[in-house]
């Protein structure tokens, strides 16, 4: 089942004790949230943490995001909010988002390929001078760098 924005909003809000579970969320809160989330995942794009995050606008708006990245963008929008709502944060809050971050760096950071030079240590599967001549990294010559392949 997909999130909803007002669902994760509400989470949001709920986490910095601005909503209980059964209060209604008010228009300004939910627009305010809103904005930050949309704020921080641009930031989070911006330093190569790509979710697929769509902007949202609509409390009917589904979040693009793998379910795994949800809590991590819970806990930290709450925090980013909590200034705002002259709220504190908790130790616990503080911690949750650490733990959630780090699951969204692992889920949207890329694995970059991987050059391998002619400069790389004897050992390291580049020498030609083996005993069958075979090099670990087909196509890498000890001469010529540019002939070095990328691997993913």
């Amino acid at each position: 089942m997909s999130k909803t924005a007002e669902t994760l909003v509400s989470d949001i809000l709920q986490e910095v004790s601005i909503n209980a579970a059964e209060q209604a969320m008010s228009a300004v809160d939910f627009q305010t949230c809103v904005r930050y989330l949309n704020d921080y995942m641009a930031e989070q794009d911006a330093f190569g943490i790509k979710l697929g995050y769509t902007e949202v606008t609509n409390p009917a708006d589904i979040i693009t995001v793998p379910a795994g990245a949800i809590n991590g963008i819970k806990y930290n929008v709450a925090i980013d909010i909590s200034t705002t709502y002259d709220v504190i944060v908790t130790p616990e809050l503080a911690m949750k988002a650490k733990r959630g971050l780090n699951v969204m760096i692992k889920l949207g950071s890329p694995i970059q390929g991987t050059k391998y030079t002619s400069t790389t240590p004897t050992g390291s599967g580049n020498y030609n001078d083996t005993l069958s001549g075979f090099n670990f990294y087909s196509g890498c010559c000890e001469d010529d760098a540019a002939t070095c392949g990328t691997t993913t």
